[in-house]
C-alpha cells in the first residue's frame, strides 16, 4: 500500500470527523432551529472543510511518496519521531485548510517537504516563516520569487529583458507581471511589507538607477532562506 493510500485511510479515522459528527448532532437537537441549522452545517460548513482536509492530505502524501522514491537517504517511517516535522506538519496543515490560494498551498506543502528532508534552517525561523506565509497574499510570494533573481526569472519564461539605460526596479517588474500595471500603489505596499519583515533590502522600487541595478536581487539573506524553505525541494 502506498503512502497516499495509508494517509487516506487514516483520514477516515481523524478525531475531527467525530467532532463534526458531534457538532452536527448537537445542532440537530436544538428545538425549532435544529434541522435547518444541521443541514447548513453539513452542506455548507462541514462538507467543504472535510473535502479540503482530504485534498490537503493527499497533496502531502504524494509529496512524501515522491521523496521516498527519489531520495535514497530518506525514510518516511522516521518522520513520526521527528518532533520538528510533526510541529511543522500540524501548523502548516492548520493554515492550509483555512486557505484556498494555490500559491500559498504550494508554499506550505513545500515547507513540509523541506522539513522532512531536514533543511538546514533554524527551527525557530521555520515556524516564523509559516506565520509569514499565512500573513501574505500570493503577490507577496511572487515578488519574493521574482526579486531573488529577476534576470533568471526572465530566462525561465523565455522573455528577453529590456535593456533600459536608466530606470527604477518597478519597471521591469511590471514588464514581467503585466497584470500589475496600473497597480503600482499595491506593489509598493507589498514591498513595504516585505521590507518590514526583513525579507527585502529596500523599502521601495522607485529609485532611479542603471539597468544592472534595475534587475538586481532585492532579497536579504533572511529572505533567501524564506524562499528556500517555501520552494520545491531540489531532488
Amino acid at each position: 500500500m502506498s503512502i497516499k493510500d495509508d494517509m487516506q485511510n487514516d483520514f477516515k479515522n481523524f478525531a475531527s470527523d467525530y467532532a463534526h459528527a458531534a457538532i452536527g448532532g448537537t445542532i440537530a437537537s436544538i428545538p425549532g432551529v435544529g434541522n435547518l441549522a444541521s443541514e447548513i452545517f453539513h452542506t455548507i460548513i462541514s462538507s467543504p472543510l472535510e473535502k479540503r482536509k482530504e485534498q490537503w492530505m493527499i497533496r502531502i502524501a504524494e509529496g512524501l511518496e515522491e521523496l521516498q522514491n527519489k531520495v535514497d537517504s530518506f525514510n518516511v517511517e522516521t518522520l513520526c519521531e521527528n518532533d520538528l516535522f510533526v510541529s511543522i506538519l500540524n501548523r502548516a496543515s492548520q493554515l492550509a485548510i483555512s486557505n484556498h490560494q494555490e500559491d500559498k498551498l504550494n508554499a506550505l506543502r513545500n515547507a513540509i517537504m523541506n522539513t522532512a528532508l531536514d533543511i538546514s534552517i533554524d527551527e525557530n525561523e521555520q515556524m516564523m516563516f509559516l506565520n509569514l506565509v499565512d500573513s501574505m497574499t500570493p503577490w507577496h510570494l511572487r515578488l519574493i520569487y521574482y526579486f531573488e533573481n529577476p534576470e533568471k526569472r526572465y530566462k525561465e519564461k523565455d522573455m528577453k529583458p529590456i535593456d533600459y539605460l536608466m530606470g527604477s526596479p518597478i519597471t521591469p517588474l511590471l514588464d514581467f507581471y503585466a497584470e500589475l500595471k496600473g497597480k503600482e500603489s499595491f506593489v509598493n505596499l507589498i514591498v513595504k511589507d516585505l521590507y518590514s519583515n526583513g525579507l527585502f533590502s529596500t523599502e521601495n522600487l522607485n529609485a532611479t538607477m542603471t539597468s544592472s541595478g534595475m534587475y538586481a536581487s532585492r532579497l536579504t539573506e533572511y529572505g533567501k532562506r524564506f524562499l528556500q524553505f517555501i520552494s520545491s525541494p531540489k531532488l
